[in-house]
């Protein structure tokens, strides 16, 4: 099966549960011009509504593919409203759905109810709206909060073949007080306890949702929780963060707040941990060895500072909530990455 087939049966298939073969790189532009323009067609057919998820089905997976222009991110297929199948850019180090207003569907009930939302690269002016979310033939049950872009300029934020960006951090504080959570919380059970990023070097992939199943080889470390927001009070809700260890170089190691952020296309230092590195007008010198790993020694990642994006490239910035790391999307290339929900841990399994 090819990618683009793939990804073209993921928005709008009826099953719940995909079994994906590996799929070929997406290197050529043209690739995701004609993806786009396949799912353009597909918003002039009725839209299709995903089947109620059976009980015995533990997760569903789609592809996951790179945007060849603007940067590098990671798409895949949703829908919203009961609407056409739409790309949207996957996004590990925010929380809340904000998509463009031509890919809703009919079910959607908009608001005047303005919200602001801010990333590294830019922010976006929304209105708030609320309507059920679909992925990979399973739907809430609910209508859930979202934001529909009003503003003009988004490449700097989910690039040109996108129509949004889901920010799949399960609640963070600025959000959550405008009720916008991560759209897989809010999914039906079990759908709702965990995802996994699967990606490789061959630029495709595979989002996992539901809980992951760690292998022999899955290093765990834990999550911490965060306040629940009033609406679903009762439910427990980690933090994007994870505490991992830094070593630059023959320095001691420093641990603290981690973002394992697939939005950012280069990890960042806080300038407040900085001290160790050699920076040149606030990028990361090459040549420099950084090493990471669990608080309880387990090595996850080694590279030699450069400068290429979503390998080696790394910032030095004000990062904001306490963060005071950034892996950026490289740090996905070295391991399979799972949030589980249910045990309260971070799963990392080597590629």
């Amino acid at each position: 099966m090819t990618l683009r087939r793939a990804l073209l049966v993921a928005a709008v298939a009826t099953s719940v549960v995909l079994t994906l073969p590996a799929c070929a790189g997406l290197n050529d532009p043209s690739d995701v011009d004609s993806l786009v323009a396949e799912g353009s067609s597909l918003s002039s057919a009725s839209p299709t509504t995903p089947t109620t998820p059976t009980t015995d089905a533990a997760t569903v997976s789609v592809p996951l593919v790179h945007s060849p222009s603007g940067g590098l991110r990671l798409y895949t297929t949703i829908s919203v409203g009961g609407g056409a199948p739409f790309l949207v850019m996957l996004d590990t180090g925010s929380t809340g759905l904000f998509v463009e207003p031509g890919v809703v569907g009919p079910e959607v009930t908009k608001t005047s109810t303005p919200f602001k939302v801010g990333y590294v690269s830019d922010s976006l002016e929304t209105d708030l709206a609320t309507g059920s979310f679909s992925i990979g033939g399973v739907q809430t049950t609910q209508d859930i909060t979202f934001g529909i872009v009003t503003t003009k300029q988004t490449e700097a934020i989910y690039g040109t073949e996108a129509q949004g960006i889901m920010g799949v951090a399960p609640v963070a504080a600025e959000t959550a007080s405008a009720g916008l959570l991560s759209p897989f919380v809010q999914l039906p059970a079990p759908y709702d306890q965990g995802f996994q990023v699967d990606i490789s070097a061959t630029d495709s992939g595979t989002l996992q949702i539901g809980r992951p199943t760690p292998s022999a080889q899955t290093v765990t470390t834990p999550l911490s929780t965060v306040p629940s927001p009033a609406s679903m009070s009762g439910t427990t809700f980690y933090n994007k963060d994870v505490t991992l260890c830094w070593t630059v170089g023959s320095n001691a190691a420093n641990c603290g707040p981690t973002d394992l952020d697939t939005g950012a296309p280069k990890g960042m230092f806080d300038t407040s941990v900085a001290g160790d590195l050699t920076v040149d007008s606030g990028i990361v010198a090459p040549g420099q060895t950084l090493a990471v790993s669990t608080p309880a020694g387990a090595p996850l990642w080694t590279v030699t500072t450069g400068g290429t994006d979503a390998q080696n490239k790394f910032d030095v910035n004000s990062l904001a909530n306490g963060t005071l790391y950034n892996t950026g999307l490289g740090f996905y290339y070295a391991q399979v990455v799972g949030f589980d929900w249910v045990a309260g841990e971070l799963q990392l399994t080597p590629q």
